[in-house]
């Protein structure tokens, strides 16, 4: 059994955080009182949604080869830049949330050489 490199835990936090933290600003910031409620909450959403199937990409024999957490990476950076543009998620919120999808796309890009952690049935 190969041991873990930490850096995969960090990736792996950072993109479970991302998820966090996005149901907690959704939390903290649709106004139910509006019609636009349902388009942000679900906007929200499915930005956790994609950070908690990154972050679950982290494990030993994980479900996605490397090539696809990378292309995850970047649709999360997508949504949030995309989200900030048409002011569904605020600027503050997507600079919060792109510093930890960064801290784990960069995880991912430090570690293509353990390819054992992502996809390989090895």
């Amino acid at each position: 059994m190969q041991t873990r490199p930490t850096s995969l835990s960090v990736g792996a936090l950072a993109a479970a955080l991302g998820g966090a933290a996005s149901i907690g600003a959704m939390a903290m910031t649709v106004d139910l009182g509006t019609m636009d409620a349902i388009g942000q909450v679900c906007y929200y959403l499915l930005t956790a949604i994609v950070f908690f199937a990154v972050a679950g990409g982290y494990k030993q024999n994980g479900q996605w080869p490397v090539e696809l957490m990378i292309l995850m990476n970047f649709v999360i950076i997508g949504l949030l830049v995309v989200g900030a543009i048409i002011d569904v998620i605020g600027i503050w919120i997507m600079v919060g949330l792109l510093v930890l999808e960064l801290i784990s796309l960069i995880t991912v890009l430090g570690c293509l050489s353990s390819s054992v952690w992502f996809g390989s049935k090895a």
